[in-house]
């Protein structure tokens, strides 16, 4: 019997099935997950080999990987729910960080079209790290934390996963950030040392953060990441 698609949260959750017997749910957010195989057995045989993880290190009710797959192609989104991405000024510079979301299996991975839907906002503990109610900055999702204070895509591992995109908050808020396909098309990541890794990268203005400052910004909303396993 093959089931059109089995959904199951990364973390391992079958969150209950339908009449059908195929496992359904919605994350916490209310969006529908899982994982699009064409058969039970599917769900087993990719899970070996072909499911990345989220960090241990990272709070798992703030990032939800759910997985869908089909035609060899993984299609990982990424639910973001209030999570702290830390920002450091290193004297008048700009504020700069990056949080890991995602680690794929080792092995050489094709990066597929990759974007984001977020939202980013300054929680009230946090508002007076920064001079007015108005940063701007950038938001992009690369392979690496940005390595210095640069623009975003200065360095192209900032961004080499979806491309940096600028933002303006209204009163520490900006609820609609598109982070558009890296213009590159499709490339191969050698992952075979070290697995690729995720990044939610964000930059904010050097005029919008207090001097010599760590301070947070908090990302909601998807990463639409789509990606193949090409072997090891």
């Amino acid at each position: 019997m093959t089931h059109p698609k089995i959904m199951k949260s990364i973390r391992g959750n079958a969150i209950g099935l339908d009449h059908a017997g195929n496992l359904v749910g919605k994350a916490p957010t209310g969006r529908d997950v899982g994982i699009l195989a064409r058969s039970p057995f599917e769900t087993l045989a990719i899970g070996s080999k072909g499911v990345g993880s989220v960090p241990t290190a990272v709070d798992r009710s703030t990032v939800w990987a759910h997985e869908e797959y089909a035609g060899g192609w993984h299609r990982t989104v990424l639910e973001l729910v209030n999570l702290p991405v830390s920002v450091t000024s290193v004297t008048t510079g700009n504020g700069v960080g990056g949080t890991k979301l995602y680690t794929c299996p080792e092995g050489r991975i094709a990066i597929g079209p990759t974007f984001a839907e977020l939202a980013i906002s300054i929680a009230t503990a946090n508002q007076a790290d920064f001079t007015d109610a108005t940063p701007e900055g950038d938001i992009g999702i690369g392979s690496l934390a940005p390595a210095n204070a640069d623009a975003l895509g200065t360095d192209a591992t900032d961004d080499d996963i979806s491309t940096a995109t600028a933002f303006t908050m209204a009163a520490y808020a900006d609820s609609s950030v598109i982070c558009p396909p890296d213009d590159e098309g499709i490339y191969i990541y050698d992952g075979t040392t070290t697995a690729l890794p995720v990044f939610a990268n964000v930059l904010v203005d050097a005029a919008d953060i207090d001097d010599d400052t760590t301070s947070a910004v908090l990302l909601n909303g998807f990463i639409d990441f789509n990606w193949r396993f090409c072997g090891d």
